[in-house]
């Protein structure tokens, strides 16, 4: 039976990435069959395609999608094709993430991973994104204190390998919809105000959050080429 939670909440989920940056050509993203519940992103947006891994024994643990729209992705694409890249701050490009007010997130589970570890990696990476000055103080609050009632869903089953979450952020809205492998949903909520897209992108590249490290290396990469 579908179980749909009308109450406020927002996910997020921190973050140790190999990232791959591309570019939709074709009119809009492909979804997925089984996430019709949020719309793909736009043509021209900048395709971010991560894995998450346990680096102890690198075991495989998350896959994220992340797509900035057409104008974030405009100006990643300016800081990529700089000449002068000693001049671009490694902080420009996470900025443009964490500041995006048009984004697309699917991340789908690859292991098993109870609620109170999910939870604790949330608000650790929320005050990194505090400290970067992405999230002020009141947001962080507003978003950690409500994140436990907001996923009680979730706390029986934890979070299991093949469910996944999806996210539209559209200006100061953030739709979060949380799916079983089974297609079942659990959570379809939305939240309006800026603090809930800023601790979700700005937890993902803050310095300290593991999703920056694969970010400027994929930027190195991209300076080495010919």
């Amino acid at each position: 039976m579908q179980h749909i939670v009308p109450m406020k909440r927002t996910l997020i989920f921190p973050v140790m990435f190999l990232l791959l940056i591309q570019t939709s050509t074709a009119g809009v993203v492909e979804e997925r069959a089984t996430d019709k519940l949020w719309p793909p992103p736009a043509a021209g947006s900048v395709h971010m395609e991560a894995l998450l891994e346990k680096t102890l024994f690198q075991v495989d643990v998350i896959n994220l999608d992340l797509w900035l729209g057409p104008a974030s992705a405009d100006q990643v694409r300016r800081l990529c094709a700089a000449t002068d890249q000693a001049a671009v701050s490694p902080d420009s490009l996470a900025a443009v993430v964490a500041r995006s007010r048009d984004a697309r997130v699917r991340m789908v589970l690859q292991r098993d991973v109870g609620l109170d570890r999910f939870l604790a990696g949330v608000t650790e990476d929320m005050q990194r994104a505090v400290n970067a000055g992405w999230l002020d103080a009141e947001g962080y609050a507003e978003v950690a204190t409500g994140l436990p009632r907001w996923l009680a869903p979730l706390k029986e089953q934890g979070i299991a390998s093949g469910d996944r979450f999806t996210y539209a952020i559209v200006e100061d809205t953030l739709r979060a919809v949380f799916t079983r492998q089974d297609g079942n949903v659990v959570i379809d909520q939305t939240d309006v105000g800026p603090a809930h897209r800023r601790a979700l992108l700005g937890s993902f590249v803050a310095p300290g959050a593991g999703f920056r490290e694969g970010l400027l290396a994929d930027l190195k990469r991209k300076r080495e080429r010919p």
